[in-house]
């Protein structure tokens, strides 16, 4: 039975992406003309190519009092990736929406000239007005040129609204913040800059009689990079032996639970580091004995730099206490960011992560009075706990997260097998 009846032509494929992106944003237009009211905004930046790319996502509040966030567009192109480009290009995106809006309420009414119902099922493009943006909050990066494009698309707002309502720009209020995911992820490189000086400048000596082709670093982030590269799956690197390593464990440690190597060498959080610290500290015996087997035979660069870092004591005590800060700060943080805006029930808004952030600088204090406290599990576990009262929610996730979740084993991906 011949099933095939024509095949799409490399034009039309090639034209999907397109057709898809107009649809996608059309849908977002709907979301923001519907929406109850306009509360956040939010952007960040990356580049492909040499080419700055901008995103932009917005925070709503829907008719029925839900908060909802929507991407508007994910790669915005600047004229030259300046501040004030880019904040050109955010209104202009938005101003896209309301064009979009009103081409899908004409198209359909062309489509459909006796179906008038079906027009009032589409919002009023006059619904996506600048002026909704008065009293939101613009986030972003804390980057130099994220905090100038902050500033500048603040000022640009004020003024269209100012046009527009005939108010002093002065008189118009808007909040700007940074982005706490960001915060964290700059705390966290730091750290791991400052683990890799003080394991460099403790190990210089030894550093120093190690060939220098094989790149042995103590950056927590280069070696993420290079396990990444060498025992995860072969898609991200070719010569890499990842395979290999999924068979021999398969076949040696069956039922050894499966905690896969964090995949950065495509890019990454800054706190990725510290993700990824966990599974190569609790997988380091069969990953060494591995590459040890793979040396025997033939002699290989990336995993004689990978067996020499991980034999290192000095490098092992940085993966655990890397694995402690992980557990300890970066997933309840992680919860927070990402979960304030379903909290307001409990009285928990953006301003109140300066509460944890309290608790957080608390305990590095005593910390750092009294070193031995890091590897005290009572203590270092609980260093949000006086949150749990007023945020069940993070004491549930956290028990879940730390005692309950389960991992599949190296044999199988049966859920009973777990």
């Amino acid at each position: 039975m011949n099933l095939v009846k024509e095949l799409p032509s490399l034009k039309h494929i090639k034209n999907l992406p397109t057709a898809l992106y107009t649809v996608t944003k059309t849908l977002a237009a709907y979301h923001l003309a519907d929406a109850k009211d306009w509360k956040q905004v939010h952007s960040d930046e990356t580049s492909r190519r040499q080419t700055s790319l901008l995103n932009f996502l917005m925070g709503l509040l829907t008719q029925d009092n839900k908060f909802k966030a929507i991407c508007i567009d994910l790669a915005l192109i600047s004229k030259n990736g300046t501040a004030p480009e880019q904040s050109r290009a955010v209104l202009t995106a938005l101003r896209d929406c309301k064009i979009l809006l009103q081409e899908w309420r004409t198209t359909t009414s062309s489509m459909f000239p006796d179906k008038p119902e079906l027009i009032d099922l589409i919002p009023d493009p006059s619904l996506i007005d600048i002026t909704r943006m008065a009293g939101t909050m613009i986030e972003h990066d804390s980057c130099n040129t994220a905090r100038a494009f902050g500033s500048i698309l603040c000022e640009s707002i004020k003024e269209e609204i100012a046009a527009k309502t005939n108010q002093a720009p002065e008189s118009i209020e808007l909040l700007e913040g940074d982005c706490h995911n960001h915060l964290r992820n700059v705390w966290f490189e730091h750290v791991d800059a400052d683990f890799g000086s003080l394991l460099e400048d403790h190990l210089k000596a030894d550093l120093g009689l190690i060939p220098s082709h094989l790149r042995v670093s103590c950056r927590l982030s280069e070696l993420l990079i290079q396990a990444d590269k060498e025992w995860n799956f072969t898609s991200n690197y070719a010569k890499g032996h990842g395979d290999q390593r999924e068979n021999y464990m398969k076949r040696y440690h069956p039922g050894r639970y499966r905690l896969p190597i964090i995949r950065v060498a495509g890019g990454n959080r800054q706190d990725s580091s510290f993700e990824g610290a966990l599974p190569l500290y609790d997988g380091l015996d069969e990953l060494l004995e591995f590459t040890n087997e793979c040396l025997q035979s033939k002699e290989n660069t990336l995993q004689r730099c990978l067996l020499i870092s991980l034999s290192s004591v000095e490098v092992i005590a940085q993966l655990r206490v890397a694995s402690i800060l992980y557990l300890a700060i970066v997933i309840p943080l992680r919860w927070l960011a990402g979960s304030t805006h379903t909290l307001a029930h409990r009285g928990w808004g953006e301003r109140s992560m300066g509460k944890a952030y309290d608790l957080l600088h608390q305990a590095m204090v005593e910390i750092q009075a009294n070193p031995p406290l890091l590897l005290d599990e009572q203590y270092v576990m609980n260093i949000f706990q006086p949150l749990y009262n007023q945020l069940p929610e993070l004491k549930d996730y956290l028990n879940y997260y730390r005692e309950e979740k389960l991992s599949n084993t190296m044999s199988s991906f049966n859920a009973e097998d777990r």
